[in-house]
């Protein structure tokens, strides 16, 4: 199976002159921006810029001083850092300038927030780059406080980014990232103003979360609706979450919650590979997470979340990685902490896993007496009135 590192040795020898830029760079693209360009790239309101190739040396020169540096911010580290030496090589690469990054993370305000930008040159349109949620328990955090609220600090502060540095570049421009990064650049384009709108030629949404149905209902967010192109893998769950019916299947290798990496998506000679649909247990998962979170209110969803993650700081753990490292230590701290919540809290965390659970459950059955109706095995009536029984 073909992927992005196929892909740089097939069309790594071509400029953006002589080939066009096409899905695959944005897949890549919004892969760099995991890169703790700290200290590297100059931030957004500055005039600098470095190439990829510069920033690459000096990054590799900043892990070898520090190893833990790439720690913080990637799941897939080792991967991340075979694709920034395959870029430094690459004719394609190697040239591009990039500015205007930051990197912003504030527990107190609860936003992991980090983007850059991969400048124009001919044939290639300026990129802005929104990083996914890194390993930061807060970004965790701040994401799943979308399930709760209209908009999270991350997304106010992507608009802020694109309506800075849209001043700074110019001609159009492409705008995408993974995960939370493609829910930001969505939401970025979304209310940014009509005269940035109108230059903005893609938004990539690379397997990032929809939004809310009253999100989705806004006239701001139909304005752009056009020009949106949301990728997900086969077995996609963070790209089926809320509002996000419109999208275009990759196939990848691997299955479950590992294709979530798009460095396991095939890819082809300029695109994607794509599927016609995605697998049974993606629908499976997504409905039962979907019902469960509709079977709760807003204040309902802040409580439990808020108490989820009060659970996880206990353990004075400040990344995923610190949370993994002892995790039999960690989830005892976890269940030890329970004891400071109110009887209200207690029951009210018991109860909504309970009704995961039961969600889960019964979306099973459904599942299971779908497929014996359709193999003509029983009949829905039977199966309904024995679920009634049990």
């Amino acid at each position: 199976m073909a992927c992005v590192f196929d892909y740089l040795d097939w069309r790594g020898d071509l400029s953006f002159k002589k080939m066009p830029f096409n899905p695959v760079d944005n897949i890549i693209l919004s892969l760099l921006a995991y890169c703790p360009f700290d200290g590297i790239v100059p931030p957004p309101g500055t005039d600098g810029s470095v190439s990829l190739r510069n920033a690459a040396d000096r990054l590799f020169a900043a892990i070898k001083k520090n190893p833990q540096k790439m720690n913080m911010y990637h799941f897939f580290k080792d991967a991340q850092y075979r694709l920034l030496l395959a870029v430094r090589e690459s004719v394609r690469y190697q040239d591009i300038k990039i500015a205007a990054y930051i990197n912003h993370i504030d527990i107190h305000t609860q936003i992991q927030f980090a983007a850059c930008t991969f400048l124009p040159e001919e044939g290639f349109p300026a990129y802005l780059a929104f990083r996914g949620t890194d390993n930061s328990i807060i970004g965790w955090k701040e994401d799943f406080n979308m399930i709760f609220t209209d908009a999270i600090p991350a997304q106010l502060e992507a608009l802020n980014y694109i309506e800075t540095v849209s001043k700074t570049i110019k001609g159009n421009f492409n705008a995408g990232g993974h995960s939370k990064g493609g829910n930001l650049a969505v939401y970025a384009g979304a209310f940014c103003n009509s005269k940035i709108k109108k230059r903005i030629i893609q938004i990539y949404n690379n397997d990032g979360p929809g939004f809310t149905q009253k999100m989705a209902s806004r006239p701001e967010y139909k304005e752009i609706k056009s020009k949106i192109i949301s990728y997900i893998p086969q077995d996609s769950i963070v790209g089926l979450l809320f509002e996000n019916r419109d999208f275009c299947v990759v196939r990848s290798a691997n299955s479950g919650f590992v294709q979530h990496n798009p460095f396991l998506w095939e890819v082809r000679r300029t695109d994607v590979s794509k599927l016609d649909t995605i697998t049974e247990g993606s629908r499976f998962v997504n409905k039962a997470l979907m019902d469960w979170l509709e079977s709760m209110d807003n204040e309902h969803r802040q409580k439990f979340i808020n108490a989820l993650f009060e659970m996880l700081m206990s353990t004075n753990a400040n990344s995923i990685p610190d949370l993994t490292s002892d995790w039999l230590k960690n989830v005892r701290m976890m269940l030890a902490s329970l004891s400071q919540f109110d009887k209200e809290t207690k029951k009210m965390l018991a109860k909504t896993f309970a009704m995961l659970f039961d969600i889960v459950k019964n979306n099973f059955l459904e599942d299971i007496e779908n497929k014996y109706i359709k193999k003509g095995n029983v009949s829905k009536n039977d199966t309904l009135q024995k679920r009634k029984t049990n």
